[in-house]
């Protein structure tokens, strides 16, 4: 399957390209920014999710909750870069 990126994704199990599972595409986007964890991505994931399937832009109650996880992953001593990197990853992987 071709994404909206013209990227395929081979299901490993059966060789037919699929998209990864968000569980999946969680681990390896934390394993590309150096082990930052896929708790940061929580609410990114399905956000992203579903701008990809929609096209819509996601709406001010989604953006408070991108707003408030990053609060938090601040307070938590989580650097600014490392969530950033660890979205960028996921989305590239998406």
């Amino acid at each position: 399957m071709t994404d909206h990126w013209g990227r395929e994704h081979m299901d490993e199990s059966d060789g037919h390209t699929d998209r990864l599972p968000l569980a999946e595409i969680a681990a390896r986007a934390s394993a590309d920014a150096g082990g930052v964890p896929a708790q940061w991505l929580r609410d990114y994931l399905p956000l992203l999710a579903d701008v990809s399937q929609t096209g819509r832009r996601p709406d001010a109650a989604a953006l408070s909750r991108m707003r408030e996880c990053g609060e938090s992953a601040a307070r938590d001593g989580v650097p600014l870069r490392a969530i950033i990197d660890v979205r960028l990853s996921a989305t590239w992987l998406a």
